[in-house]
């Protein structure tokens, strides 16, 4: 894929190096099958009362595009005899004609098969009567849910009504319905006309409930592969909505189950096309609004160099054979001038502690599949888990990063700067934790590069700006691209050396019209028995925002005043609620970890209600 942009030239794989290039049969595809408009036109237009007839019209480049979950973490209850189906369109299928890929899920429709689930919680509901949806709008660069609805089993019964459903028809909910948008797609729901919710993956390679967990390989698990062929396939002979899909999973003639053809690693090619969606998602918030795009502005050459340029380490070592030279080392950090580098510093630690808490995690889960399947290989993974596991979480990242580990990925480096501009980074990954783990996807990550270099390049002052990713990491083009955006950076940036002073921007918080009553920004206002109290090192983040930058002013370095201000219009309580979000300090994510008894968000918040508690 070629991108031209002015005299700027990014030039980009057609798709995810993992991505599988195998032809297919050339077929009657709609590549806007599962879009909410057409299943209404549908509905409307046949006789549709079940799933079952759902898919019975339903293009077999979708099924034969099939990834089932026996455990599963959505609204949809999952067996592993009954469950949950995703049917998607392999991105390898071209469809020039659109951008928009849709996919939808659903189960068994059989309540019986939950009945386990229902006993343990009587007030489940496993959404039998429904297919759950998904849309990537490419106008908006936004994900888009919804639901359909049916009346009726797979067999004809009525599904009986609840509480929450009386159906008599079916229907398509509208786009982004409340259930959807709480903590499974984690919307922002102060912001009803742009709640941008994200989809939900674990990151490659594995995936925790799946049939394939172990890097799409389901021969890695004994257990896995047993329930596929007794359980699941049992249930594909009498249930109406499994046996409407063909059968992907082949045995060899040495018994290795395999996906043959174009799909052959079901679970990494949706996973390409979730993250291929989601980077422009993460792309489109460094570009609206207007305000967010000028307060970025001054960071464009850097954000650039995220994305395009290598750290210390990495590509550079493997493809040439040696360490990287000092002069083509490009450690983001070395974008920024020194007074603006220093504010970062502590939030760039936080962000690599954050990603290797969640790489360990995955890695123990992972182990623990293993252990359950009588598994023992970890494959080709196997040494850099292992390197990955020997790491402390809560080391600086200057103080791992020049190991034998990996390099702090373009993602990664892309999101260190910007949680420093105030985004929300940690819903940027698509694991269901609230986390800033992005390793998965760097290849697809480029589609980042190509969206916002239209926005951040200038056709005039950086006509000599030449980004030409198929050059490959490392290669001469990229180094004296590298060396360009670093100079021009520290230019944008007011310095072109680290004497120059240079001023970070604050963030406004989400409550930015609040106004304190008069009384409580009178810094002079004293108040008796104020305690001995040691603020917080974190305490400064609030400062530089609310006392020192543009944010609400609030006496954040005057306990006095503070604590008058605390006792009025909930502020205690706004504050908590922020902190325990992860909303505030809008710079920084607090540190809590329950083996070394750190917890930077109790400690900020004890601190707020000690001082709230002392009386005038």
């Amino acid at each position: 894929m070629l991108i031209v942009i002015g005299t700027f030239v990014l030039n980009l794989p057609q798709r995810n190096a993992r991505a599988n290039e195998n032809s297919r049969t050339t077929e009657q595809c709609d590549p806007h099958f599962f879009d909410p408009d057409h299943l209404t036109k549908l509905l409307s237009t046949n006789k549709i009362e079940t799933i079952a007839d759902i898919l019975k019209k339903t293009p077999n480049c979708y099924k034969e595009n099939q990834v089932a979950i026996y455990s599963s973490s959505s609204a949809q209850c999952a067996t592993p005899k009954a469950p949950r189906i995703i049917l998607y369109l392999n991105e390898s299928t071209e469809h020039p004609d659109t951008d928009a890929k849709s996919m939808c899920s659903f189960n068994s429709g059989n309540k019986a098969d939950y009945a386990e689930l229902y006993q343990k919680d009587p007030t489940l509901d496993c959404h039998e009567n429904s297919m759950e949806c998904q849309r990537f709008n490419p106008k908006t660069s936004r994900f888009e849910y919804y639901e359909v609805k049916v009346p009726k089993q797979d067999d004809g019964k009525t599904f009986a009504a609840t509480k929450k459903d009386s159906i008599t028809h079916a229907y398509v909910t509208k786009i982004n319905p409340p259930q959807c948008m709480t903590s499974c797609h984690r919307a922002n729901l102060q912001n009803p006309t742009d709640p941008n919710p994200r989809p939900n993956i674990e990151n490659y390679p594995n995936w925790p409930g799946f049939y394939g967990s172990l890097h799409d390989h389901l021969g890695l698990s004994d257990v896995e592969l047993k329930n596929y062929l007794e359980k699941f396939s049992d249930s594909k002979k009498t249930n109406p909505r499994y046996a409407s899909l063909p059968e992907v999973l082949k045995i060899d003639s040495s018994g290795n189950p395999t996906y043959p053809g174009e799909n052959s690693k079901p679970i990494v090619n949706l996973q390409n096309q979730l993250e291929t969606e989601n980077y422009k998602r993460i792309a489109s918030e460094f570009l609206a609004p207007p305000e967010t795009l000028k307060k970025i502005w001054p960071y464009r050459y850097a954000l650039l160099a995220s994305m395009a340029c290598n750290d210390d380490v990495g590509h550079y070592s493997e493809q040439k054979g040696a360490t990287v030279p000092p002069k083509y080392q490009f450690p983001i950090e070395s974008f920024l001038p020194e007074n603006v580098k220093n504010s970062f510093s502590k939030n760039y630690q936080a962000v690599a502690s954050q990603v290797l808490v969640l790489h360990q995690h995955n890695i123990q889960t992972l182990e623990k599949l293993q252990d359950k399947s009588g598994a023992k290989a970890l494959d080709q993974f196997a040494e850099q888990f292992k390197m990955d596991m020997a790491n402390d979480p809560l080391k600086p990242y200057k103080e791992y990063r020049l190991d034998d580990q990996d390099d702090f990925s373009n993602i990664s480096r892309l999101a260190y700067l910007g949680l420093n501009l105030g985004l929300p980074i940690e819903d940027w990954s698509m694991s269901f934790q609230k986390t800033v783990d992005f390793e998965a996807g760097r290849h697809n990550a480029r589609e980042i590069l190509a969206n916002l270099a239209p926005k951040l390049l200038d056709p005039k002052s950086d006509a000599d700006l030449k980004l030409d990713l198929d050059k490959g990491f490392g290669s001469e083009i990229d180094e004296k691209a590298c060396e360009l955006l670093r100079k021009k950076s520290l230019i944008a940036l007011g310095a072109d050396d680290s004497k120059t002073k240079v001023t970070a921007n604050c963030s406004v918080v989400p409550d930015a019209n609040t106004v304190l009553p008069p009384e409580a920004m009178d810094l002079k206002k004293t108040v008796s028995g104020l305690p001995q109290l040691t603020a917080p090192n974190t305490l400064d983040l609030c400062i530089k925002c609310h006392v020192n930058g543009t944010a609400t002013p609030i006496p954040f370095d005057q306990p006095a005043a503070l604590a008058v201000a605390l006792k009025k219009d909930g502020l205690l309580q706004k504050i908590t609620d922020y902190i325990n979000s992860g909303e505030m300090p809008k710079n920084a994510i607090l540190i809590q970890d329950k083996n070394s008894g750190k917890d930077e968000k109790a400690d900020l918040i004890h601190y707020f209600k000690a001082l709230s508690e002392v009386r005038e």
